[in-house]
């Protein structure tokens, strides 16, 4: 998995709070200084001052369905295997920095979560999976970045935002114009 990693959970509305609970975490974090070198991690505001990045932007992909579960022979733990591993996998790979992208099946959940938002991300061909419409999850604090998350034509990707006439509107917390992290 390279730099990634997964994390399973029996019910989807326990994976959706994880998510939403350490995308949270992350914008909260008190982040080492440097970070504000670095436009990838540094503090970022909406005109108005409310905090849209800060620190480490960090992908979720969240898919449910039926696994294949083998207990793996040298650390004893559980792997999970199977085109639902597949498929989370490839939503995370093509989710914004910072954003919490979900299958449709997933969306179906949220609708019981009162506190969660949702948007369409975009049609994307998955490998080995096909044509699929993936969403965007938001939180009432998370909800700012909403406006990072256009609604896009099928086949592009978030490398295009920050290019956006919206790119304008964001601000760090110096009110210097920043681009999209990307």
């Amino acid at each position: 998995m390279g730099d990634a990693f997964m994390v399973a959970f029996q019910f989807p509305k326990d994976g959706i709070n994880w998510c939403i609970g350490t995308q949270e975490s992350l914008l909260d974090a008190d982040w080492p200084h440097e970070f504000e070198e670095f436009p990838r991690t540094s503090k970022i505001t909406t005109p108005d001052g409310k905090l849209l990045w800060n620190g480490l932007r960090v992908r979720m992909g969240i898919h449910h369905g039926d696994v294949t579960i083998e207990i793996n022979p040298i650390t004893g733990r559980a792997d999970y295997r199977g085109g639902t591993v597949n498929k989370a996998s490839r939503i995370e790979n093509i989710a914004a920095p910072g954003m919490i992208a979900c299958s449709s099946e997933v969306l179906d959940e949220v609708v019981n979560i009162h506190s969660i938002s949702s948007g369409i991300w975009g049609t994307f061909e998955l490998k080995g999976i096909g044509s699929e419409v993936v969403h965007f999850l938001l939180s009432d604090v998370l909800q700012p970045r909403e406006t990072e998350y256009p609604v896009i034509a099928s086949g592009r990707d978030f490398r295009e935002l920050g290019s956006s006439a919206s790119s304008q509107s964001r601000h760090r917390s110096s009110q210097t114009p920043r681009s999209l992290p990307q």
